[in-house]
């Protein structure tokens, strides 16, 4: 019972803490589109994807290995970062080597921040310090947003020099955090009685890694390859338009990613504390709260968006209501391929994903020529949903899951998670 409270707790704050740096990063995004408006703001988002697989490809997903294997060995941070260190410094290497290629050394921030925060928080994760995790984010979010918004004053001064400033905060915004992370690591004193005189699994990590690696890499072009052809059969204003429907989506699915790094740890190890019972009524809360604020875009959507986002942003509606049944499916498949991979089944994960991304190709060479941006929304949508059946199935066969209990919202489910809101205000 202490094991069950104690994940709900680590639940709500980390909701909590999401929540506030998911309207950051909302008005960072914004502020961006403002400042460069619909022509350039597609085609630096569009960069950012490429920075993004360079970041991906870099850390080979060892941020599951260290969460895995620290929590199943009981390393110290310190251990652990004498590890992790000496590899980020080869991946900077690595990574100026691939930025010549981007003709822009700003990228290696970027990636390489990235990779930090990657690493970093994990460890945060592996401790369950979830608040320090996110306030330290959060402090960050906010700074950004404030320079931001200086910038967006002087824009409206018509001064230039916004142009050239606002993508260097952008992209310095996860070196910072990385800096930031590793700062608390180093500060905080938690490894006395954690450490085993025991040779960390260098083999065990790097397979374990593959795996997370495969899935992830495979993943990251299912919610991104569709980028290339609209880039390639649309034009900029249409490239903006998609990038921002799927932004916005991807910030959606922020709160379902932070509840999915509580789950993998607690998964792990705490089988009393995670059931499959506790997981199903975890999805139908999303599944709820989703339905609402996807009515909410159904009815206001068609002004509202681009009331946010400008007068060129008229084409995100239609492709909007394509794209929310795989939003919403992608925000179950997070939560559960985050289970899935805290039990030891992480190439399922990337089986599911290899699936969805032949599906997704196909669909998108044969229809974004000819439909556009609408075709890649709803193509895309169908692949997340095929990534979410996949992954019932196999819990369906593994635990004999009822699939209709992860989205069957009980009043149980708003009874517990009132009671939960109750007793963590004593």
């Amino acid at each position: 019972m202490q094991l069950y409270m104690h994940f709900n707790k680590a639940l709500l704050y980390s909701i909590g803490f999401r929540t506030l740096n998911t309207g950051l990063s909302f008005i960072i995004n914004i502020l961006m589109v403002r400042l460069l408006g619909v022509n350039d703001s597609g085609t630096f988002f569009y960069y950012i994807t490429l920075f993004s697989l360079a970041t991906l490809v870099l850390s080979f997903s060892l941020e599951a290995a260290i969460t895995y294997y620290t929590t199943r060995l009981f390393l110290s941070n310190s251990r652990v970062l004498l590890f992790v260190l000496p590899v980020i410094l080869i991946q900077t290497i690595l990574a100026l080597i691939m930025v010549s290629f981007f003709n822009t050394y700003l990228a290696l921030w970027f990636i390489i921040g990235n990779i930090g925060v990657s690493y970093f928080s994990a460890l945060y994760t592996v401790r369950k310090w979830f608040t320090s995790l996110n306030t330290m984010l959060f402090l960050v979010n906010v700074c950004a947003v404030i320079f931001l918004l200086i910038l967006y004053v002087q824009y409206l001064y018509k001064d230039d020099i916004v142009g050239f400033l606002s993508p260097l905060i952008y992209i310095a915004i996860p070196a910072l955090q990385a800096v930031v992370l590793l700062m608390g690591l180093v500060l905080k004193k938690s490894d006395q009685g954690l450490d085993r005189p025991i040779a960390i699994p260098v083999k065990a990590i790097l397979k374990y890694t593959w795996y997370a690696f495969a899935g992830s890499l495979i993943f990251f072009f299912v919610t991104r390859a569709d980028y290339y052809f609209v880039q390639k059969y649309c034009d900029n204003d249409a490239l903006s338009n998609y990038i921002q429907v799927s932004k916005l989506g991807q910030l959606l699915v922020l709160v379902p990613g932070i509840i999915a790094s509580v789950v993998f740890p607690y998964s792990i190890g705490d089988a009393d504390a995670l059931s499959i019972k506790k997981l199903q009524s975890i999805c139908r809360i999303i599944c709820f709260v989703f339905i609402l604020f996807a009515a909410g875009i159904i009815a206001t959507g068609y002004w509202i968006l681009p009331w946010i986002f400008g007068k060129g942003f008229g084409q995100m509606y239609v492709a909007m209501l394509f794209y929310l049944p795989g939003f919403l499916a992608l925000s179950i498949t997070v939560i559960l391929s985050a289970f899935i991979a805290g039990k030891g089944m992480q190439r399922h994960n990337a089986i599911a994903a290899a699936i969805a991304l032949i599906i997704m190709l196909s669909g998108d060479i044969l229809l974004i020529p000819r439909f556009g941006i609408n075709a890649a929304a709803l193509i895309s949508s169908i692949a997340y949903i095929i990534c979410m059946v996949y992954a019932l199935v196999l819990l369906y066969k593994k635990s004999n899951a009822v699939w209709l209990d992860f989205f069957k919202v009980q009043r149980s489910d708003i009874n517990q998670l009132l009671s939960i809101l109750t007793k963590n205000k004593n």
